[in-house]
């Protein structure tokens, strides 16, 4: 007869899940999460460092695929190309953030 798994969680899922929903909280706690680079030998938790530069990295590439596409759009539609502040504008229109 096999062994019946309350509501079809695992043990193990749970100790995870709850394992995953403490680590960000330790950190805050001890201060350590106010840098980028979070290591810790004892622990498998995230590094952090390399992964933030590359998250950058690939806003940036957006923010300035966002910004071409809106220029040819704008040149194709008024026949000249959008001020910094007709960009500026759109962009917070659009996405409710200014660019940087």
């Amino acid at each position: 007869m096999k062994p019946k798994r309350m509501h079809g969680i695992s043990t193990l899922a749970v100790v995870a899940a709850l394992y995953l929903f403490m680590l960000p909280s330790a950190f805050a706690a001890s201060g350590t999460l106010s840098g980028t680079t979070i290591a810790s030998t004892d622990s498998p938790g995230p590094i952090l460092g390399s992964e933030t530069k590359r998250i950058r990295q690939q806003e940036r590439a957006q923010e300035s695929r966002r910004q071409a596409s809106y220029d040819s759009w704008f040149y194709r539609k008024y026949g000249y190309n959008p001020t910094a502040e007709q960009f500026r504008d759109w962009h917070y229109r659009s996405y409710g953030v200014y660019p940087s």
